[in-house]
């Protein structure tokens, strides 16, 4: 009898031994990522060690697809985090309070283990037409997604995990050997310069411009005004923060 739990003990290591060391299949956008189906659920894992990365994982949030037809169709996927909700009535804080607490946040999206800590806990499962919130510490999806940080010698290495039903993503179950995963960031945009897009003041006149009809003297006096007592507007294109954007198969193509 102890032989046979000696033996069992020995076969239960050598998988947790083997699971631990088992590589990653690729890497894109300074990410390392592998994923894994055992017959009933599919296993992802992403892994960095860039604090840019961690940092835009963490406070952008990213959806994840899945497409069993091997291309890139963004029918089914879960998004976290959601966006966050508008403060209640009264809470706002004063435009330079905002500003002072957005620099704290800034200082403060250094410690990684801090905003894991701080990360919420809602996020979105969609399947072509439906769509349901869902929390990550009890739902009845059967999805689980965390994250795990470690400052170890080498450096930082931030892992985010996710556990799916198959069930969830394809009717058919069967055969998933086309699936193929996306990695995409919630889209963000800053301005250059700093600056926040307001009204065209040349699309609507202020004051004594309204209700003349066109082409009348007050069209000039209008023109007159915005040119001497308005500043032109600065440049306000806007360009896009670092993202991730990639696709990636359940069975890689062996090389």
């Amino acid at each position: 009898m102890k032989i046979k739990l000696t033996i069992l003990y020995f076969l239960v290591c050598t998988v947790i031994i083997a699971q631990h060391k088992e590589t990653f299949t690729g890497s894109q956008d300074n990410v390392e990522y592998k994923a894994i189906f055992d017959g009933k659920d599919v296993y992802v894992t992403l892994r960095t060690e860039f604090k840019e990365t961690m940092q835009s994982m963490l406070h952008r949030g990213y959806t994840i697809y899945f497409d069993v037809k091997g291309k890139k169709k963004k029918n089914v996927s879960i998004q976290y985090p959601l966006k966050a909700g508008r403060p209640e009535k009264g809470s706002r804080p004063e435009r330079g309070e905002r500003r002072e607490n957005d620099e704290k946040r800034e200082e403060k999206g250094s410690d990684i283990a801090k905003m894991i800590e701080n990360a919420p806990k809602k996020a979105n499962y969609t399947y072509f037409d439906s769509s349901e919130d869902f929390n990550l510490d009890m739902n009845n999806l059967g999805i689980v997604m965390n994250y795990s940080y470690e400052n170890s010698e080498v450096g930082p290495i931030l892992e985010y995990h996710l556990k799916i039903p198959a069930s969830k993503i394809s009717v058919d179950t069967r055969d998933m050997s086309k699936l193929s995963i996306g990695i995409v960031s919630t889209k963000q945009e800053q301005k250059k310069n700093g600056q926040q897009s307001g009204f065209s003041m040349g699309g609507k006149q202020r004051g004594g411009g309204q209700g003349r009809p066109p082409g009348g003297g007050g069209g000039q006096g209008g023109a007159g005004r915005g040119s001497g007592g308005i500043p032109p507007q600065r440049d306000t294109t806007t360009t896009e923060v670092e993202k991730l954007d990639f696709w990636f198969k359940l069975y890689p193509k062996k090389k």
